[in-house]
Parts: C-alpha cells; structure tokens; sequence
C-alpha cells in the first residue's frame, strides 16, 4: 500500500497548491507590512511590549494590590516572555516586538502542512492548508496580532502534529508529553486555553483512558508552574489579579449575537457530515465523529469568555486547526467519489477566502495609514530634542487620536517612563479599582517633565471602551492645573510641568 506522503499531485492538487501558494504570499505580506510599519492595531499591543521591556529592566511582571504603575494583566506570563524574548534579541523597537507573533501565524500554517502531508497526503495537505490560510486572512489582523491568538494556534496544531507520531521511533509517551507541553503553554498565554486542546485529547487517549488524561494533565500543570520559578513572576500576584478580573466582569449579551455569527466556520465540517450521512452511517469513521462532536463542545465553552465584556470572537481562533482536520479526515468518506471528495476539499475554503475579501480590503486600509503616517518618528524626535528630560505619552479624549498613543513603545525603549497605560486603567477600572489617587499623585508631583497629548484635544479626558466613563475621573483636573502646552507638532501638543 502507497504511504499518502509519497502521492503524487494531479491537476486537482496542483491547482490547490497554486490557491495555497498564493493564500500564504497574501498572508505573508500582510505579516511583513505589519511587522515593517510603525504602528500597532488595538491598545492592548503597546501594553504587551512595555511590560515585557519592564521584564528585562528587572521590574516584576505582576503587581499587587495598591501597587503602581500597573502593567501585567490577566494574561499569563508566557506572552510576556515570549516577547521579551524577542525584544533581547532584536533589541527594543516597534518591528522587534512584533516579530514573535509573525513567527508562531506563519509557523503554524508551515506545522499543519508537514502533519497534513503526513497523514493525509499531499492533495489532502495543499487543501487543509488553503482552508487553515483562509481562516488566517478571514479573521485578520486577530491571526497576526500581538496577542496570545497566534501562540495558542501554533500549540494547538503542534499538538495536532505530535498526536500522531510513530511512537515506535519517538517513544510511547512522547505524544502525550508534547501536548501537555502545549496546554501548559497555552494555558500560559491564556488561562481559559485548556480548552482548545479537547479534541486532541479525547482522540489520542479516548474517554475512558484515565492514565493518558492524566499523564497529559500532570505535565502540563509541571509546564505551566515552570514560569512562576522566576523571581520576577508572581504566582500570588497573578492569580489574584486574574480572579479579580474574572470575577468583575459580566457577560455582555449583545456579544452573544457576534459570537454565533462568528463561529459558524468552525462548524463547516458538518457540511461534510451532512454529505457523508446521506451516503450512508457506515461512511462516518466513529473517531472522526467524536472528535468532532469534542470541537463542539470546545465551541461551546468558548462563547462564554468571547462573550465576556471587552472580549471577542476572537477567542475562537485556536480551534481553526481542529476545525480544518475534522474537514479532511470527514472528506477521507468520499475516497470512492472523486468528484464528490473534490468538492468536499475545495468548497469549504472557496467559501470562506470569497468572505474574507472584505476583510483584506479593511486590513490594506489600515497598513496604508499607519504606512502613511509618522507618528513613531514624530514622538522619538521630540523625545531626542528633550534629551535629558523625562517625556511620557499622555491621552486624549477622541478614541480617533486615541490610535495615536499606540506608537508609546518608543519610549520605553528609548529609556524613558512609563507609567500610565490606558489599557490597564480601563480594565482596572471596570471592576472597581480606583487608581486615580495614584494618577493625581504622578500629576502633582510633576515627576515626569513633558506629555505628549494628540493634538488639539483636551487632556486626559479619554473615556473608557468598557463603560464610556471618564476614564482618568478627577486627575484630568489636576494635570491641566500643573501642565501648560509649550509646542504643538504634526499629531501631537507637548505639554510641559509649569514648575
């Protein structure tokens, strides 16, 4: 019997090696600009990158109670170091801290191609690999930002990789120690990430196999304890600003309706499902149905934190690995129909790239403004004109200027403070923590010389994403009592202490 890596492609599996070739230079493009450009796409970027340039100045990653400044977050210490990692590498610069996540999207892509090949042949791998690039560009920029996504999906298609392993030649345990590997990671990223690794689960070791499970479970709590070794990474700390954060926020329902939209691509391996029913029960493999009805499940459990408020349908993007493999092993029922397993291969990611058409033109409107503005120049010429001097980035109080402030990162790699992120205060804010005392403090104290405010706009008058309430409360008040306005520049004012 012919092993399926050593098939050779028809005109049917060229033609879908050229619609992945192409899919892959689109996203590879995108990553390039995105990673060349001087900009970031959402406010919770910058604050990953200072936070993990705090890291190597040797501050801790996680404050307690009644600390300040604030910048570690819910998020679990992996991402930090991740990019800390990148930034002692690279040095500290806007590209640098955008390098890790570009790596972990398009690594990925390359991990799920070799497994692909592997099990399925390749015919079956140039397919698998345009639906997983159409589920890359579809849920753009979310696929390549700097945030824990891209991670978690490299892990889990690391584990789908390592699940079928020979482990006459790896070992009979090595699957099981990968992938629990992968979830303490993931996990790491982001603590609800356990989640996506149910299907490999519950394929490589059944329901029943409690030994497996467990072998599985024990490592990975080993994998996630291992960051909280470092002295700079408090577990204490951590857990408690995570269950602050869980227990603070509510779901918000109007998000519920975005969710359902949004996961519908996760559930087009029931499209072939359908198909194969209709053939006939003896044309499913009761494998592959269990580890479908497992990504339903997974589906399931994620509404409840896509829908928690702030949050997104993003939190589903790990699944899209186990969603495109579910695909091809249902398609591997129509080995008998050519015509029909054609259409089962090539219907699904058609579908979703028409889709995400839209979606491209948004993201190359995007890269075209922040290619066609200089706003990390404009704020590293002020901050070498005030060479000597303390310069911070400060707020607004138009979220269209807000985008501005993102480019902060310069700063902190330029040496100077950082102590007041928007991000952290709203997130703070939202489940009753006050830190305007400290804010009114920092002002008054005229610690720092000079802010940068976008220009025009009144300062520190920002209100916040989650409830539209002033976000930095009376300490607006305090700011414009010990700060003047002493330049204006392209898209910013200096506003210098009066003392």
């Amino acid at each position: 019997m012919v092993h399926p890596s050593t098939e050779r492609l028809g005109p049917f599996g060229v033609a879908l090696a050229a619609a992945a070739a192409t899919a892959a230079f689109f996203l590879a493009y995108a990553m390039v600009r995105y990673v060349s450009v001087g900009g970031f796409f959402d406010h919770i970027e910058p604050n990953l990158g200072i936070a993990a340039w705090r890291l190597l100045e040797g501050h801790p990653l996680y404050q307690g109670h009644g600390e300040w400044p604030i910048f570690g977050n819910y998020y679990g210490p992996m991402i930090y170091l991740t990019h800390a990692g990148a930034l002692a590498v690279a040095g500290g610069s806007l590209a640098a801290s955008k390098l890790a996540n570009s790596l972990a999207a398009g690594g990925a892509v390359l991990l799920f191609f070799l497994y692909a090949r592997r099990r399925f042949g390749p015919t079956y791998a140039c397919a698998g690999t345009l639906m997983f690039l159409a589920f890359m560009l579809l849920f753009a920029p979310y696929t390549i930002w700097v945030r824990p996504d891209p991670f978690v999906i490299f892990l889990v298609t690391l584990a789908i990789f390592s699940r079928d392993l020979p482990r006459d030649s790896v070992g009979k345990w090595t699957p099981h120690l990968i992938i629990g590997a992968c979830i303490g990671l993931a996990v790491n990223f982001r603590v609800h990430s356990f989640i996506y690794f149910l299907p490999v689960m519950i394929d490589l070791c059944g329901w029943r196999n409690i030994r497996q499970l467990a072998i599985i479970i024990l490592f990975s709590l080993v994998v996630f304890l291992a960051p909280f070794t470092l002295e700079q990474v408090s577990l204490v700390d951590y857990v408690s600003g995570l269950a602050r954060q869980v227990t603070g926020r509510s779901n918000d329902i109007s998000l519920l309706w975005v969710a359902l939209r949004y996961l519908l691509p996760y559930l087009s391996p029931l499209l072939v499902l359908f198909a194969l029913l209709a053939r006939g029960r003896n044309h499913v493999d009761g494998r592959d149905a269990v580890y479908f009805a497992a990504l339903c499940g997974s589906i399931l459990f994620i509404i409840y934190p896509a829908t928690f408020s702030a949050a997104g349908p993003y939190h589903f993007l790990p699944l899209a690995p186990i969603t495109v493999d579910a695909v091809l092993r249902f398609s591997r029922g129509f080995a008998d129909k050519p015509k029909a397993r054609m259409a089962a291969l090539a219907l699904i990611p058609a579908v979703l790239l028409a889709i995400s058409i839209p979606v491209q033109r948004r993201l190359d409107r995007n890269l075209n403004r922040m290619e066609a503005e200089t706003v990390a120049e404009e704020v590293m010429a002020i901050a070498r004109r005030y060479q000597g001097e303390t310069v911070q980035m400060g707020y607004g109080q138009s979220f269209e200027n807000y985008r501005l402030t993102f480019v902060k990162p310069v700063l902190a790699y330029a040496g100077q403070p950082v102590i007041v992120d928007s991000h952290v205060i709203m997130e703070l804010s939202s489940v009753g923590v006050d830190v305007t005392p400290h804010l009114i403090e920092e002002f008054s104290s005229c610690r720092t010389r000079h802010w940068l405010i976008p220009k025009d706009e009144p300062p520190f008058r920002l209100q916040s994403y989650n409830d539209n309430h002033p976000l930095f409360g009376k300490s607006a008040e305090t700011f414009v009592e010990h700060y003047e306005k002493t330049a204006t520049y392209k898209y910013f004012d200096l506003w210098s202490c009066k003392g």
